[in-house]
């Protein structure tokens, strides 16, 4: 990585502090506006979420509308709790991945870099518990629905000066669903979501040989609530179709900044603070899918996700941001191949999946999407199941080849009547 401009060995205070009144006096909103897919506050790996998607889930192409694999589906269609086993419970652990080019500082117009770079985060992704009984399903879930991790920035220029770059971040959701069965054929199911999160951001620039030091430090404390509900029809013992919705809501954050210059050889400690209600207002989200079992063996499901970021908007430290989005919808298809065996004299299962997905990102000046490719194993020996699976994408559109990528582990308990 390269800077663009790289100052002197010697650099006066007086300087400073004039590039630190002006950069205090800029609107916080001129250093956000680059293309949509990396600003700030963009989940990393892409915009497009909706729930939380387990190991099942994801081997499958990242199925989160026609079918239910545990009770995390309460977050996206939980008209589907009805149709897991009595008692269900299951905890997820992840790890993801994704390649970013343009983002806060770099290749904005403060430093530069010829290649892409990485971040990974391993996270305790969900728990869920669920319980049928008789016409009804109950379930509740928590879930990390959203990160907001970058890669970390170190840059110096000899013994001169140095500039770092942290960010971290995450949102995570709280749902409590109920569903209920309609006649022979049809599940209704509503979700109630609480989201809480936050997101710290720091760079500071440091001139060693004259005592200058500036930072610049934000922070936000998210929160949020709406509702989710879905349908399934049982067309017969094969087929079934579903429809699930979010409604649309607003994300609200106390976000908190400090800009600070110090000059330890001068004695001079300038501290500018601000505070504000900052606004994101999240898109509604639709989705239908298929669930087709067409043998014992055999089966597989599809989902078509509607999102409508075209309303998506942004008030940052009471500044607008521009977002010139676009509505979107993604494809998500995956198969799946049940073998039987036996281990220790019992009986078990060992599916085998395999899925494909496109996610366009909701950009309107540069149409960029990710094609993924998935793939899970898991086994079921009694109430006991353990699966593991990965995706792999890769962006197109913006020129720069993102990649993205998750490997997600999950562990269920399940106590069936049927």
């Amino acid at each position: 990585m390269e800077k663009r401009s790289a100052p002197t060995r010697s650099f006066p205070a007086g300087l400073a502090i004039g590039l630190f009144l002006c950069f205090a006096a800029a609107a916080p909103a001129e250093a956000q506006l680059v293309l949509g897919q990396y600003e700030d506050e963009a989940p990393l790996g892409g915009w497009n979420v909706f729930g939380v998607i387990g190991a099942r889930a994801l081997g499958s192409g990242g199925i989160r509308v026609a079918r239910a694999w545990d009770g995390s589906v309460s977050m996206t269609n939980p008209a589907l709790l009805l149709s897991l086993p009595r008692v269900s419970a299951g905890l997820t652990a992840s790890y993801s991945a994704a390649s970013l080019f343009r983002f806060s500082l770099v290749n904005t117009g403060v430093l530069s870099s010829t290649s892409n770079l990485s971040v990974g985060v391993l996270a305790l992704e969900t728990g869920t518990f669920a319980h049928r009984f008789g016409e009804w399903a109950v379930a509740f879930t928590t879930g990390l629905i959203e990160t907001y991790s970058r890669p970390r920035i170190n840059w110096s220029y000899s013994s001169a000066y140095a500039l770092t770059m942290r960010q971290a971040g995450s949102l995570r959701a709280y749902n409590l669903a109920a569903a209920r069965r309609l006649g022979r054929r049809f599940s209704l199911g509503l979700g109630l979501n609480v989201v809480d999160g936050r997101l710290d951001r720091t760079v500071t620039e440091e001139w060693p040989e004259d005592g200058i030091t500036i930072t610049d430090d934000r922070s936000e404390r998210f929160r949020g609530a709406f509702v989710n509900a879905g349908l399934r029809a049982d067309l017969s013992p094969r087929v079934a179709v579903s429809v699930a919705v979010r409604t649309p809501y607003l994300r609200t954050s106390a976000g908190r900044s400090l800009l600070r210059y110090e000059a330890s050889d001068a004695g001079t400690d300038i501290r500018i603070e601000a505070e504000a209600r900052n606004e994101y207002r999240q898109p509604w989200v639709a989705g239908a899918g298929l669930d087709w079992r067409w043998s014992k063996a055999w089966s597989l499901a599809a989902d078509l996700t509607f999102f409508g970021w075209s309303r998506y908007s942004v008030i940052y430290f009471d500044e607008p941001l521009a977002r010139d989005f676009r509505d979107v919808a993604t494809v998500s298809i995956g198969v799946e191949h049940g073998m039987t065996g036996r281990i220790g004299g019992k009986d078990a299962r060992f599916p085998i999946r395999l899925g494909v997905a496109y996610d366009p990102q909701p950009m309107d000046s540069v149409h960029s999407s990710y094609l993924y490719l998935t793939l899970g194993a898991g086994i079921r020996l009694g109430p006991f199941a353990a699966d593991l699976s990965g995706s792999i994408g890769r962006e197109s559109g913006s020129g720069n080849s993102l990649r993205a990528g998750r490997i997600v582990l999950s562990l269920t308990y399940a106590l069936d009547d049927r």
